[in-house]
């Protein structure tokens, strides 16, 4: 699949599943369906999309293409700022609001850049011989980190012209999540 094809799929998911949809914002018409506000059901499939764009194996065939494409091809460090440009899109403006529904895809990207670059700790399964997960082997690490740099900066910029309580709050959390995922060491003393 081309760079540009790669480009406009990732748009596209920004613009319409990365956002917080219409549909959510009715809350009479949601209500009628389910209980709640909706917010579980689509973090969940937005964290299941995450997951998939941001397997490892994705990010494998991203580095072989941009081996064998050079300049041509759409690569690992593309695709996250791709989705951290849409992702944190409401950063772009002095003095942003993030909803509940952002809050949780924000954070869900963070922690699976965190799950990325920090993979948890074996199972104890493959202690007794069963395959362990993959390390990774790609570009993909020292993309995570620019990119967890990268928003670090971008919300640190931002903390103090967030419109409400809620988002500066949530602001410096992710700021300090960050901050431990890029050097869990740190944070343990």
């Amino acid at each position: 699949m081309s760079e540009t094809r790669q480009k406009a799929a990732v748009k596209f998911l920004n613009d319409n599943l990365f956002t917080t949809p219409a549909w959510i914002e009715p809350a009479e018409i949601l209500r009628k369906v389910e209980p709640t506000s909706g917010q579980a059901r689509l973090l969940s499939l937005q964290q299941s999309i995450l997951a998939n764009l941001l397997a490892q194996g994705r990010t494998s065939r991203l580095q072989e293409h941009e081996a064998i494409l050079g300049p041509k091809a759409y690569t690992v460090a593309e695709l996250l700022a791709d989705l951290r440009g849409g992702i944190f899109s409401e950063f772009a403006v002095e003095a942003g609001r993030v909803d509940p529904y952002r809050r949780n895809l924000q954070r869900a990207f963070v922690n699976l850049l965190g799950a990325r670059l920090n993979p948890p700790p074996a199972a104890p399964a493959a202690a007794m011989g069963a395959a362990a997960p993959a390390l990774a082997n790609d570009d993909s690490r020292g993309a995570i980190r620019a990119q967890l740099k990268s928003i670090r900066t971008l919300l640190q910029t931002r903390v103090d012209g967030a419109a409400d309580t809620a988002t500066r709050n949530h602001v410096q959390d992710l700021v300090d999540q960050i901050a431990v995922i890029l050097d869990p060491r740190g944070a343990a003393r």
